[in-house]
C-alpha cells in the first residue's frame, strides 16, 4: 500500500508510532479519534461548579460590603478580598472559555 503523506510515503516513516500516525493522516476516511465526550463533559462541569463558588463568594462580598463608593468605582475599590475573588473568576473564565471547551460545547448542541 503506497499511501503519501506529505513528501514521504508511509512506508519511509519508521515502524510504530511514526509510520501508523502517518497512515492515519494520510486520508480523513483512516482518522478514528475519541472525542472523550464524557471526561470533556466532567471537566465543563467542574469548571462551571468553581465558576459557581466564586460568583457567590463575589455576591456575598458586595452583599457585605459597608463602603458604597467601593461598589461603584473599581479604580476606589480597596476591599482586598473581593480584588482577589475577580481575579480568581477572571482565571477561571480563561480557563473555562479556552477554545477546545467551547467547540464542544457548541458541537454537543
Amino acid at each position: 500500500m503506497k499511501l503519501y503523506h506529505s513528501l514521504f510515503s508511509v512506508e519511509d516513516y519508521r515502524p510504530g508510532y511514526p509510520r501508523f500516525s502517518a497512515l492515519v493522516a494520510a486520508d480523513n476516511s483512516f482518522n478514528l479519534c475519541r472525542r472523550f465526550s464524557n471526561l470533556r463533559t466532567r471537566l465543563l462541569l467542574l469548571k462551571q461548579d468553581r465558576l459557581f463558588i466564586l460568583e457567590k463568594q463575589l455576591e456575598r462580598i458586595d452583599r457585605e460590603e459597608t463602603a458604597v463608593l467601593f461598589l461603584g468605582s473599581s479604580r476606589c475599590d480597596n476591599n482586598k478580598e473581593r480584588s482577589s475573588v475577580l481575579s480568581d473568576i477572571d482565571a477561571a473564565l480563561a480557563e473555562y472559555g479556552v477554545p477546545d471547551f467551547l467547540e464542544y460545547c457548541k458541537a454537543a448542541v
